[in-house]
């Protein structure tokens, strides 16, 4: 297996020679379905006098971006309440300790004077197979192929890991299932 790899933090392209399509996108498939993380999934909405319907609020929620930046302690629990007028921010979230948006700049809603919104919601792990708010890759995920054997890989991520690291994660679990199906025979 040959590698050329250009790397950014989140984004990384490379070439792999000695390897069949099926197994490219399998490769693909597992960095888009299988890849564990973290997302806003229950949301209790106690106070919305907003022009903004609870569903909808919830769903902006629920695809944050987040990472885990510490060992996973405590509570999964994450609080918001403010008052207009004001921007809601990603940052405007008590999340916590062990973790946060990967952006502090993400608009949640704009609240107008006098409006008011209070909720807390539930932090839970999941993979992008169950849900597309645990997606760790963008739409730019993909893979060409050069030549009968060899392909050019592009990897996106939404910040939450480094594309690096969701490639190796990926292989791992691919190996995995794998050794898994062995079993069986």
């Amino acid at each position: 297996m040959e590698k050329d790899i250009d790397k950014k933090a989140t984004k990384i392209s490379f070439k792999i020679s000695g390897i069949n399509s099926q197994i490219a996108n399998a490769i693909r498939r597992t960095l888009i379905t299988s890849i564990k993380s973290y997302a806003i999934d229950y949301v209790s909405v106690t106070h919305n006098d907003t022009q903004y319907a609870d569903e909808l609020i919830c769903h902006r929620l629920g695809l944050i971006p987040l990472y885990q930046n510490s060992m996973k302690t405590g509570d999964n629990k994450i609080y918001l309440c403010e008052e207009g007028p004001k921007i809601i921010y990603s940052r405007d979230i008590k999340f916590p300790s062990w973790c946060n948006s990967v952006y502090e700049d993400i608009i949640i809603i704009k609240l107008n004077d006098g409006e008011k919104i209070k909720l807390e919601g539930v932090i839970e792990e999941g993979t992008g197979e169950t849900h597309a708010k645990f997606l760790t890759v963008c739409g730019k995920t993909a893979y060409e192929q050069l030549s009968e054997d060899t392909f050019n890989f592009s990897i996106e991520t939404n910040g939450s890991y480094s594309a690096e690291d969701i490639f190796l994660e990926s292989l791992n679990i691919l190996i995995n299932n794998l050794k898994e199906i062995k079993k069986i025979k």
